[in-house]
């Protein structure tokens, strides 16, 4: 009916074959569409027992992350993200492209920033901070020598940068998003951050209203190497005149 507003709750319990999570999370989006505007809430569950009201109440995200534990924020923020389903707040824009957690605003004006004015700093890098998408630190100015130096230790992040380079004796500067995740990150952080990676590249495209020149894996510093970077973004025409800019 008009006006009614629809919260929309989801149980995937524990004991779900890894497959069938990821054929759910593929099969949401229409569901979301059909419901509309009149979405309001969207949450996950993977034990029954564990609904409570307040999680279906018209509270803030954040003041429902305020009475919960630091375990809790992550086993809920582990959950969202496996059933690729936000798991508090209004449904966000974010949320619209698949993406699992919403970019704080201050991840989309760094995003932004890269996007229209690299000359300020062409790196920024997001990571997962509780329930939302965040930067790990400041943005910085790196070139292709220098970005294996910035291999993060200990957790999975994704890398937002302007590649500047030359190729063929023009200047070029494409989009690129790096997922780099170190090969001693626990394999339960691993498949959370890939399973939110088409999502955040979407994202990504849409925040910048520029397309991804190049979405790659890094799992060292060799994968963020000037010669490899080069050989994904020109396979086909790398010749000696190629060279990465200083």
């Amino acid at each position: 009916a008009s006006g009614q507003r629809w919260v929309l709750v989801t149980y995937i319990p524990d004991s779900a074959h890894v497959r069938q999570k990821m054929i759910y999370s593929s099969s949401v989006e229409p569901v979301k569409r059909v419901l509309g505007p009149a979405l309001w809430h969207w949450i996950t569950v993977n034990d029954v027992q564990s609904l409570a009201p307040e999680d279906v109440s018209p509270v803030t995200a954040e003041h429902r992350n305020a009475l919960m534990s630091e375990e809790e924020r992550s086993i809920r923020a582990e959950n969202a993200m496996l059933s690729g389903a936000s798991s508090s707040g209004p449904v966000a824009t974010s949320a619209g492209s698949g993406l699992a957690f919403p970019l704080s605003s201050e991840a989309v004006a760094a995003v932004e920033s890269v996007a229209s004015d690299p000359s300020s700093g062409n790196l920024v890098k997001l990571v997962f901070d509780n329930e939302v998408i965040n930067i790990d630190g400041r943005r910085a100015a790196v070139g292709p020598e220098e970005l294996p130096n910035h291999m993060p230790a200990g957790r999975p992040s994704f890398f937002v940068v302007r590649y500047t380079h030359q190729f063929e004796g023009s200047n070029e500067s494409p989009l690129v998003v790096i997922y780099v995740c170190p090969d001693d990150v626990p394999v339960r952080q691993k498949m959370l951050a890939s399973s939110a990676k088409a999502g955040l590249v979407a994202e990504i495209e849409r925040i910048a209203s520029t397309p991804v020149a190049l979405n790659m894996e890094a799992t060292d510093a060799d994968g963020l190497s000037p010669d490899n970077i080069l050989d994904r973004l020109h396979p086909q025409s790398r010749n000696s005149n190629v060279h990465a800019a200083a």
